[in-house]
């Protein structure tokens, strides 16, 4: 068991932001990931298995909040990247063994890059925690 053992997944109605997000998640060592262009409905879905959601879809604003919270519902445990039109209501959560960030979509991709990081080695620690497995066995 390892952090490509269940699908990362990556929402975005952008093509190219899509492939942008594959290719740095990649680079960092996940290989199992997902892209969709819609948000599931938390009446119909819950995935507690997936580790990492990245999400920057063309939202209305005065719906992003509650996109996000139906996001925490249909994946409890994940570590979450919520990309939203401005930086009004950024913040960084660490609540329940995860992280959840909420950044504005200007935000340079030097400073992306990092907190990606950041959420992949929260995602490999929670599985440390949650199996017992030792290092070795949760990067391979």
């Amino acid at each position: 068991m390892n952090l490509n053992s269940q699908p990362s997944l990556v929402f975005s109605d952008y093509p190219l932001k899509s492939m942008l997000y594959c290719n740095m998640l990649a680079e960092m060592g996940v290989n199992l990931i997902e892209t969709l262009d819609w948000i599931p409905d938390p009446d119909d879905f819950r995935m507690p298995q997936v580790p990492l959601v990245v999400v920057d879809m063309n939202l209305p604003r005065d719906e992003e909040s509650s996109h996000l919270d139906e996001l925490k519902i249909v994946f409890p445990n994940a570590q979450i990247v919520f990309f939203e039109e401005d930086h009004k209501g950024a913040f960084l959560q660490h609540t329940d063994g995860r992280d959840v960030a909420r950044i504005g979509k200007l935000m340079d991709l030097a400073e992306v890059r990092p907190l990606l990081h950041s959420m992949i080695e929260a995602c490999r620690a929670s599985l440390l925690s949650s199996t017992g497995l030792n290092k070795k066995a949760v990067n391979e």
